[in-house]
This record gives C-alpha cells, sequence and structure tokens, in this order.
C-alpha cells in the first residue's frame, strides 16, 4: 500500500459491504456521520467530508473488520 494518494490495493476478504437507506446524515465538521439500520439495530458509520449524501440514498458501505466496534444500547459499553 502506498500513502501519498498512491495505489491502494485490499484484499476483499478484509472487508464487509452492506447494501443501507441513510435515515440521518449529520456533518461534523472533517467528517460525516450516516445512520442506517440493519435488521433492528441501528448502526452508525464516518465518512470524510468531501462525500455529499443526502437522507433516502440507497449506498452500498465497505466496513474494514478489523475496525468494527460495538457497543450495548443499554450501558453504552463497548462489547
Amino acid at each position: 500500500m502506498e500513502k501519498d494518494g498512491g495505489l491502494d490495493v485490499k484484499n476483499s476478504d478484509d472487508f464487509e459491504a452492506v447494501e443501507v437507506t441513510l435515515e440521518v446524515v449529520e456533518p461534523m465538521g472533517n467528517e460525516i456521520f450516516l445512520y442506517f439500520t440493519l435488521g433492528e439495530s441501528q448502526f452508525i458509520s464516518r465518512i470524510p467530508a468531501r462525500e455529499k449524501p443526502e437522507v433516502g440514498t440507497k449506498m452500498r458501505l465497505y466496513f474494514r473488520r478489523d475496525k468494527f466496534h460495538f457497543f450495548d444500547s443499554e450501558s453504552e459499553l463497548a462489547l
């Protein structure tokens, strides 16, 4: 992998892809939080602010498995 805008080739086995419909889009300065539901669970994803999705947009998101963070909705503790 090269930094500085060079080619970045990743193994697809390192990622999960999901189709989502954005429920909330929250600009936070240099990043945007995307809120969506999968099954009965709400998720939040963070993307660079250069992207400009709108609420209701259907999109495919790719997640690195080693970067997942899960929290208990009642205690708010990391699982």
